[in-house]
């Protein structure tokens, strides 16, 4: 009996250890629907427009000609970041796209940073996936926190924006 209380425990940990530490962005493509209030609707020609996040706001820029997309932007932290955290440990933004019903069809890396909360700019061509209807911004990355007066240590904080269901 005892033999098997270990091989038991150490399955069971596994178990529930490996989908926590699992990031949004490895959800398999075609395996979630993006959230309505997060959908970008592509027109044809191109466009331009803002996008709130939590943590960020994105200002975007973009140009469609056949299955290209051109798309620039900034994003920039919020005050609840700029406030709280002196440090980007990482940061990936990106631009999911999806069809008529919302379903992913496509996730591409648009930038990373680590430093500074300064804007982060980007620039990208990008091959539109068949069917694209529209596009949606998510990111995620962890910041360093800031101290007390006291010279208490900040910590680690994860922050990110997954907005698919």
């Amino acid at each position: 009996m005892r033999k098997l209380f270990l091989p038991g425990l150490v399955i069971l940990s596994l178990a529930l250890f490996i989908p926590a530490c699992q990031s949004p962005g490895m959800l398999p493509l075609g395996s979630g629907v993006v959230s309505p209030e997060n959908r970008i609707a592509l027109a044809p020609g191109g466009g331009s427009g803002a996008w709130q996040g939590q943590d960020l706001s994105v200002d975007y820029r973009y140009s469609m000609n056949q299955s290209n997309l051109e798309l620039s932007g900034t994003a920039d932290f919020a005050s609840n970041m700029t406030t709280n955290f002196t440090f980007i440990n990482d940061f990936q933004l990106s631009v999911l796209f999806f069809d008529q019903s919302g379903k992913v069809l496509e996730n591409r890396g648009l930038a990373t940073d680590r430093g500074s909360l300064d804007p982060v700019h980007f620039r990208t061509r990008i091959a539109l996936p068949p069917g694209t209807a529209g596009m949606a911004f998510a990111y995620q990355g962890t910041a360093l926190a800031t101290g007390d007066d006291e010279g208490g240590g900040g910590g680690l904080t994860a922050f990110w924006q997954y907005p698919v269901r």
